[in-house]
């Protein structure tokens, strides 16, 4: 099994977990990313992105999809779930 998801240039991962976001009435298992941008002439990340990927299929042949992206004014640190709730650190 091998997968992969293109970042953008300059872009690096800081953050990774497996979180449980509440979905209608229940909740979602997901694998939550934070990324940061690197600019040289920046002291401190002032960009990056929080992914949001599902795994889907049988469990022999399973695929991984982003499901969702968001753009964050800073790196994200750290990442988890809370009551159903994402939680990050920027």
């Amino acid at each position: 099994m091998s997968h992969s998801f293109q970042l953008e240039i300059n872009e690096e991962v800081t953050a990774v977990e497996a979180v449980s976001l509440s979905s209608s009435d229940s909740l979602e298992a997901l694998y939550a990313v934070g990324t940061m941008y690197h600019d040289a002439s920046e002291r401190e990340p002032t960009r990056g992105r929080i992914l949001l990927f599902s795994v889907l299929g049988e469990k022999e042949q399973p695929v991984v999809q982003c499901v969702a992206k968001a753009d964050t004014n800073g790196c994200v640190f750290s990442i988890t779930s809370m009551k159903g709730n994402l939680v990050a650190a920027v």
